[in-house]
């Protein structure tokens, strides 16, 4: 439990955990991907891709104009973790770049099969291979130091700001992936405690985004800590 003046990281640690749970799932899905599946599952598929970038590039835009700059100024001894991480970042823009166009062609009945299926599968590990390690180093060295030289008044203000002036592309599927960071009581208090055009997006996208993940993997979100099992 946190102390009264420690910063609550735990929404992090939880974001995290679902990046990989959800490209873990991902990877078994193309990897399980059969051409039959073109016109369905694989545009369903294609789509969560789009989404599901925006996340990814939200979270990171967050890091490299919040957290990261301000980790610096405040921590000077976080300054060679936190540049391999940066590096980390421009080579995961690079991967997400290309993702789109592997995705759409797995969906695409012109692109030959095999080969959009194996291109797919080949960008998917690279990035959840990148994206595990890099993960695993904001978790054991740097999320830590939020513990130990923010208070809570701090690292609550800057998470203020990062929400504030984040992008907000791909809201669709950024908001409610979000809420399903969280489950039962701490899934209703981060919503209760949203502002009130937040609750009022995430009402609307909710159906859309639920029926999404439905038909691009065949069963509802993976919970929070849980890997695909395909």
């Amino acid at each position: 439990m946190n102390q009264p003046n420690t910063p609550d990281i735990s929404f992090f640690f939880a974001v995290h955990q679902h990046m990989r749970s959800d490209l873990d799932r991902y990877l078994g899905s193309v990897g399980g991907a059969v051409e039959s599946e073109r016109s369905t599952r694989l545009r369903s598929l294609h789509r969560w891709t789009t989404g599901f970038i925006c996340e990814l590039e939200e979270h990171h835009f967050a890091e490299d104009t919040f957290f990261f700059p301000d980790m610096r100024r405040k921590v000077p001894s976080s300054v060679a973790i936190i540049d391999g991480l940066e590096a980390d970042h421009r080579r995961l823009d690079e991967l997400l770049a290309a993702w789109p166009g592997v995705s759409a062609n797995l969906a695409d009945p012109a692109v030959p099969f095999d080969g959009a299926k194996s291109a797919a599968v080949e960008l998917a590990g690279q990035l959840r291979d990148l994206l595990s390690v890099h993960l695993d180093i904001e978790d054991h060295d740097v999320l830590p130091l939020y513990w130990r030289h923010y208070t809570a008044a701090e690292y609550d203000a800057l998470q203020a700001l990062a929400v504030k002036k984040s992008k907000k592309k791909g809201i669709w599927f950024v908001a409610p992936w979000n809420v399903d960071n969280l489950e039962g009581a701490e899934r209703a208090a981060f919503l209760a405690a949203a502002p009130l055009p937040l609750r009022a997006i995430h009402r609307l996208v909710r159906p859309r985004y639920d029926r999404l993940i439905a038909a691009a993997f065949g069963a509802t979100p993976v919970a929070v800590g849980e890997t695909a099992k395909r």
